[in-house]
């Protein structure tokens, strides 16, 4: 439930806070996404791009032994435990990458997986590409490390032999890390940057409740009648509302004092009558005389102040309060020089 002592500014600043926040948020969860999907990218080129080289230096020999052409072992594929390992996994022996000490690859087991779909067709005048790419997997590799591999399946004199290339997942998340670290400081940046924005927008967009409330202020105190226009589009409708409500105020003022005038001349007349018919009756005529007299000066100041209203408009004037203090004050000290006069 929100509370009616909100302030409007308040209101503003948090929902603002709140969709830069969660714009920020699904921003960097999205190129966090594409940055993962680039660099994961590149990986798989360089991996898919050695099971290529291996493939076209491989050779089966009708006992189902494989072998190679050439060496194999280039960068980075020549760095010990570094998790840049290949193996060739034929139907009677295995090879290996240097970088792997002779220790195995056993990477998970991907035959349950459904087939990728077939590539799209190539445009005329272009060799199709090969079907059976190389499948990507992830897994605890040897010495304890997290690996990423692409494993591809070839059929060579009828014999079924599994490539296997492997990269570190560091490799992965290494550079994803350096460019999240960046990208999160751009972030934060940019947060300031929005937040100070909105700061001056809100600023800006609530200058003209300001401005109302000063003029609302002056009318108060005297200063002005109406509000003035020009306001703007979202805020011209309650300025008019406003002043609507100022003018029919007026005139309800006006009627009553009007109402209060017409009274008091209807009461004067027979107050006047009464006056002249005390003498007749000498037993009460100092009472009477008395009270008809208090009545008829408070129907003379009621007259006055309608009579001084209707001449000097609103009522809503302001009055230098001081500088008749002290002219009152110099009367008092000098009406009453021998006694002394103390002013609050």
């Amino acid at each position: 439930m929100t509370s009616q002592n909100t302030s409007l500014r308040g209101r503003l600043m948090v929902a603002a806070a709140v969709f830069i926040t969660a714009a920020l948020i699904v921003a960097a969860v999205m190129i966090a996404f594409v940055l993962h999907r680039f660099v994961q990218g590149q990986i798989d080129q360089r991996l898919d791009a050695q099971i290529v080289f291996l493939s076209s230096m491989l050779a089966v020999d009708r006992a189902g032994h494989v072998t190679l052409a050439g060496d194999a072992n280039g960068p980075p594929f020549d760095r010990r435990q570094r998790g840049w390992y290949w193996t060739i996994s034929g139907p009677n022996n295995v090879l290996r990458s240097r970088s792997l000490d002779r220790a195995d690859l056993d990477p998970p087991d991907i035959s349950r997986r459904p087939l990728p779909p077939p590539p799209p067709p190539p445009p005329n005048g272009e060799d199709p590409p090969p079907r059976d790419r190389p499948a990507p997997a992830d897994g605890m590799g040897p010495f304890d490390q997290m690996l990423h591999y692409r494993i591809q399946n070839v059929i060579m004199r009828g014999f079924l032999v599994r490539i296997v290339a492997s990269a570190p997942r560091t490799a992965v998340l290494g550079p994803l890390k350096e460019a999240m670290l960046t990208l999160g400081i751009s972030l934060g940046v940019l947060a300031i940057a929005l937040i100070l924005a909105m700061l001056v927008q809100v600023r800006l967009g609530l200058r003209p409740l300001q401005h109302l409330r000063r003029a609302v202020a002056d009318i108060r105190s005297g200063l002005r009648e109406r509000l003035p226009d020009g306001q703007p589009r979202e805020v011209q409708p309650l300025a008019d509302e406003l002043n609507a409500l100022l003018v029919q105020n007026a005139a309800n003022l006006e009627r009553a004092r009007r109402h209060v005038s017409n009274l008091a001349h209807g009461l004067k007349t027979p107050l006047a009558t009464l006056a002249l018919a005390l003498p007749r009756e000498p037993s009460q005529e100092s009472d009477l005389h008395d009270l008809v007299m208090l009545m008829e000066r408070r129907i003379r100041h009621h007259l006055g102040r309608a009579r001084s209203a209707a001449i000097g408009g609103p009522v809503r004037t302001r009055t230098a309060i001081a500088p008749r203090a002290r002219d009152l004050v110099l009367v008092l000290t000098k009406v009453n020089a021998e006694k002394p006069i103390t002013v609050m």
